[in-house]
């Protein structure tokens, strides 16, 4: 008698151990699933960013090529200014 009542005493602490373990790694999955979900929205938010900062960054390499060309074109109208040649405009009448 003794030893079957130890028998079901190891049997319960085993069955309690093992639906412990069951009970544990349940939670610990919806913590990671919960945990990844969260993770996945950060970086579709950031890949988003990452896009919008991308288009500013081509804006702004245009306007700068674009700056650099006006500042080489002003560069040569100074240039020609203080240089000592005349720049002659001729009109001609296309009536005659």
């Amino acid at each position: 008698m003794r030893k079957t009542k130890t028998r079901i005493k190891v049997f319960n602490l085993l069955t309690l151990v093992f639906l412990a373990t069951i009970i544990f790694y349940v939670a610990f999955s919806i913590c990671l699933h919960s945990f990844n979900v969260n993770l996945a929205s950060q970086l579709a938010q950031n890949e988003a960013k990452i896009e919008a900062l991308s288009a500013e960054v081509d804006a702004i390499t245009i306007q700068v090529k674009e700056l650099t060309d006006y500042n080489r074109v002003m560069d040569t109208v100074d240039s020609d200014m203080n240089s000592n040649t005349s720049i002659v405009v001729s009109i001609e009448n296309g009536a005659n």
